[in-house]
């Protein structure tokens, strides 16, 4: 539960940005939105450290390739509100729709995501931004 005026107000400020986003959504065109910045966001549960441990080994390379960034990688976050039972939590981005599935799609990337599905299970969001890149 939220106590405290700050807490109050970063759930206010979430719920305006969400609200925003579907708006922007609805307003821009497809070409737009496919160069809009796109957010990664995996939520990962370990179930073999040696298999994620060779994933994590050959991603960075990969990732630069096709411009993501590598924004926020956390094994110890903290929970602000419900329950979150996972390992560790990767924030990633990339300048567009388009650079994103060139990179989930690459056969650089698809070799080593087998690792990462052996090693934890994931749920992976893709998050629109909310300006254009660029």
């Amino acid at each position: 539960m939220l106590k405290t005026g700050r807490n109050r107000g970063l759930l206010r400020a979430w719920t305006e940005a969400a609200t925003c986003c579907g708006l922007a959504r609805a307003c821009l065109g497809v070409a737009e939105a496919q160069m809009m910045t796109v957010f990664v966001l995996a939520q990962l549960s370990f179930k073999d450290l040696a298999a994620y441990n060779r994933y994590q080994a050959r991603f960075m390379p990969i990732l630069k390739e096709f411009g993501g960034r590598l924004l926020a990688a956390d094994e110890r976050p903290e929970t602000v509100e419900g329950i979150w039972e996972g390992d560790k939590v990767v924030l990633i981005s990339f300048k567009s729709r388009n650079d994103f599935a060139a990179w989930s799609g690459s056969a650089a990337y698809r070799e080593i995501v087998k690792d990462r599905r052996a090693g934890a299970d994931a749920t992976i969001l893709l998050i629109e931004g909310f300006e254009k890149s660029g």
